[in-house]
């Protein structure tokens, strides 16, 4: 076979594999675009079920006994499909949820926990209304009170665990978090004299300096209090008392 028809043969295989490739695209975008979205189940309490994607024409709002916002939305070609969208207290707390979350200052972030404790107990009751037990993370109760410990403010620290407590916000009614607080604010005390008497102590060797301290409390106080300032030295750090704390 002379080499222009063998040219010629693939140019045409070519041109039936784009062909193929094309009509197999088209079928695809055909069959695709007349999925529709998958049920989703009654119960669940926040949910969208659409039957078609155009743009509605008409949205209607009301809120039901639970304070749930309801949203129909009447579409061009007749059709509809209805949202329903949280209500409070749920939307301020997952609001301040992502303040929480996003802000960069650890002030912002406590001042949307002291927003978020107002709620708390509302948000508490409907929770277990509704879902019959609290949630495993709450950003007021779990980080609220952490922030306030590496902040030294002890009070504040209480002040909050005690609104959380009278909340309902605890499983154990607030034990475990009254024993965390006292032993944490114990042993950071008696790392900060010590600290404060040695200037530059290796963050390594406080564990045997302070061994009436409690080990867990002391490593997380080492680790992320905000009242010391940390030098690196070598595979540890100098310690030393944080300017905000002296100058407190």
């Amino acid at each position: 076979m002379r080499y222009g028809n063998v040219e010629q043969l693939w140019r045409w295989f070519r041109q039936i594999l784009l062909a193929l490739a094309a009509v197999w695209l088209l079928v695809y975008i055909v069959f695709s675009s007349d999925k529709q979205p998958a049920n989703i189940p009654e119960e669940n309490f926040n949910y969208e079920a659409k039957q078609t994607e155009p743009e509605p024409v008409k949205v209607s709002t009301f809120v039901d006994e639970d304070g749930n916002k309801w949203h129909t939305a009447t579409l061009a070609d007749g059709s509809w499909y209805t949202e329903c969208g949280v209500g409070e207290p749920f939307e301020t707390y997952f609001r301040l949820c992502e303040e929480i979350r996003t802000s960069k200052d650890i002030h912002a972030k406590l001042a949307a926990c002291e927003e978020q404790y107002k709620i708390l107990p509302e948000f508490v009751r409907a929770t277990l209304k509704d879902f019959g037990k609290l949630p495993d993370t709450i950003p007021c109760r779990d980080m609220g009170v952490e922030w306030y410990l590496r902040l030294g403010q002890w009070d504040k620290a209480r002040s909050a665990i005690e609104k959380c407590i009278k909340a309902g916000a605890y499983d154990d009614g607030g034990k475990d978090a009254l024993d965390y607080f006292t032993r944490y604010k114990k042993t950071a005390e008696l790392a900060l004299n010590f600290i404060g008497k040695n200037a530059g102590f290796l963050q390594k060797n406080l564990y045997k300096a302070l061994p009436e301290a409690d080990k867990d409390c002391l490593k997380r106080f080492a680790r992320s209090s905000l009242l010391i300032r940390k030098e690196k030295d070598g595979n540890t750090n100098k310690l030393f008392l944080s300017e905000e704390f002296i100058g407190g």
